[in-house]
């Protein structure tokens, strides 16, 4: 039976440890690609240009955390390098990514009121150069830079500076959560031959890594007992059907929270169905942004279409058929496009194509994942 918690108690040692900006001390299984990150960094330690570099990979599988982390450590080792952080989901034109360099390399929290994008970039450069910095700009989730002209901006006026400002060094960390995306398709010539960037791929987590990552949050941030070995293995299962390392850090905070709600000292596994309800959106949410139009409109309908036949009682779901025949109608998506995006929705576990029979024999079954 579980004791109850007095109202002033708490479950928790450390609640930031499971928030969504929390950058670990030490990296599980990410020890390959720390170490190839670090290699392209290393000339900016010395005043040189670092290896432009595209980081690869689903959400969720430790981009951002171990660029940050990266970032943090390099800046403490010399004040020779500016690590510029850019987060595209919120800055993703030319001016408000060079406004974010210039307020580094100057020290101010923001760029001057009025200032024209060219006037804007050459104080950046003075500036630069002036105090012989190395910058290093990040550039996360560069897809959200849907506009050619603005990448092809952004790219060619960091990679270029070094012709117009002498000692001038600058690269780019450019991160992608859509695998599929070719970020050389739609940059002018002049942009390829300065980019080139090296890649580096962050690959899933298996079930395994996800059970020892979790276990070391837990250890350090929830006192002991609060969570059994079986309730992080199931929480490890619900994580699993999203491949996301994110949703299994917001189920332990929220299973966690509670059971603090009910004033209990250990978690239930009722306390994580009733989180996972809200955790797997964490998935979703962040997965969606990262879908083109035609992608996302797909998954709509997908869903759109699965409901419907469940308000007619159909269990047996709907058909990748049928589902093509309405996206060519509706959507305008031709044969070839629909199983790429279907193929794709598939990778990012955003929808499952099953196999199984119904009424007309074995048929491919399409499902938005639950």
């Amino acid at each position: 039976m579980n004791q109850l918690l007095q109202w002033d108690q708490t479950l928790f040692k450390d609640l930031q440890t499971f928030e969504s900006d929390y950058i670990p001390d030490r990296f599980l299984f990410r020890d390959e690609q720390i170490k190839e990150l670090s290699y392209n960094l290393r000339p900016a330690l010395t005043g040189c240009s670092p290896v432009n570099t595209v980081c690869r990979g689903l959400p969720g599988t430790g981009k951002t955390s171990c660029v940050r982390r990266l970032f943090s450590e390099a800046e403490g080792y010399t004040k020779r390098l500016a690590a510029v952080y850019v987060n595209c989901q919120i800055d993703r034109t030319p001016f408000s990514i060079f406004s974010k360099v210039y307020q580094k390399v100057s020290g101010v929290r923001a760029a001057p009121a009025g200032l024209s994008y060219n006037n804007l970039v050459s104080a950046a450069a003075k500036k630069i150069a002036e105090e012989k910095r190395v910058v290093l700009l990040c550039l996360d989730d560069v897809n959200y830079i849907q506009n050619r002209d603005a990448m092809n901006t952004t790219l060619f006026t960091a990679l270029r500076l070094h012709q117009e400002y002498e000692g001038v060094r600058v690269g780019i960390f450019a991160i992608v959560s859509d695998v599929h995306r070719d970020l050389s398709a739609g940059l002018n010539a002049g942009v390829l031959s300065s980019f080139r960037p090296a890649e580096v791929y962050f690959p899933p987590y298996s079930a395994e890594e996800m059970h020892d990552i979790y276990q070391a949050r837990i250890f350090q941030g929830v006192y002991p007992n609060v969570i059994s070995g079986d309730i992080l293995d199931y929480i490890v299962d619900l994580s699993m059907k999203t491949g996301d390392l994110r949703v299994g850090l917001d189920l332990i905070r929220r299973s966690v929270m509670s059971a603090e709600n009910d004033a209990r000292t250990s978690v239930t596994e009722g306390d994580v169905n009733q989180a996972f309800t809200f955790s797997k959106d964490v998935h979703v949410n962040e997965t969606l942004k990262t879908l083109k139009p035609g992608e996302r409109h797909l998954f709509d309908l997908i869903g759109e279409m699965n409901r419907e036949a469940a308000d007619r009682g159909n269990t047996d779901g709907v058909t990748s058929g049928q589902v093509q025949r309405r996206a060519k109608d509706e959507l305008n998506i031709g044969y070839t496009y629909f199983f790429e995006y279907i193929k794709k929705l598939e990778e990012l576990r955003l929808v499952d194509v099953v196999r199984r029979d119904g009424v007309h024999g074995r048929m491919s079954y399409v499902e938005v994942r639950g």
